[in-house]
């Protein structure tokens, strides 16, 4: 019985040292200026606790792309949080994309609150690709993403479909999940 008392608060101490990484991110979300550059910190803590398939990046030096639909304000935002930044030897590169643009090669795609209509008409031609779409839309999920960024006492936080991303190839940790506000499908 000792074990359990000894592993809790080692339990604890991880959860808290876990979610200090997340704390600046928690900012508050009711002042505009500062929700674009909260939500591209997410996008950027998120790539640390995700894992692409092999394929999605056949050589050393293929980019990790991140497609926006619907903000070029964000795009902006998220390229200069991004500049000399890479995830795992992979730079980063922003593309600013519309409905019908072609998303091969993409790893990651946000799409604002404004292009939600124009999600459910990209969506069917990711098909099974594995890649991590962020949404930011009210109320339920939108089928297809696999994080939603959700506004609660006027802070960003995000929903996860556990569902959306094993159909996708995609293993997200423990660990982001324990800091989502609710994992779907899980």
């Amino acid at each position: 019985m000792a074990a359990a008392f000894s592993f809790r608060p080692a339990l604890r101490r991880l959860l808290i040292a876990f979610s200090l990484l997340f704390a600046p991110l928690f900012a508050s979300a009711d002042d505009p200026s500062i929700e674009y550059p909260v939500k591209a910190a997410y996008l950027l803590r998120f790539t640390d606790y995700v894992e692409w398939p092999a394929a999605s990046f056949p050589q050393a030096d293929t980019p990790l792309v991140i497609a926006v639909l619907g903000s070029d304000r964000f795009a902006q935002t998220l390229g200069q949080l991004l500049a000399g930044r890479s995830y795992h030897q992979h730079a980063f590169r922003i593309r600013t994309v519309k409905p019908g643009d072609n998303l091969d090669g993409v790893q990651m795609l946000f799409v604002s609150q404004q292009a939600q209509s124009a999600f459910h008409r990209i969506a069917g031609g990711l098909d099974d690709k594995p890649v991590l779409t962020i949404t930011e839309a009210a109320g339920d999920m939108p089928p297809g993403s696999v994080i939603n960024f959700v506004k609660t006492d006027n802070r960003v936080g995000f929903v996860i479909s556990l569902a959306n991303a094993r159909r996708v190839n995609l293993k997200l940790s423990s660990r982001l999940l324990s800091v989502a506000m609710r994992v779907e499908g899980g």
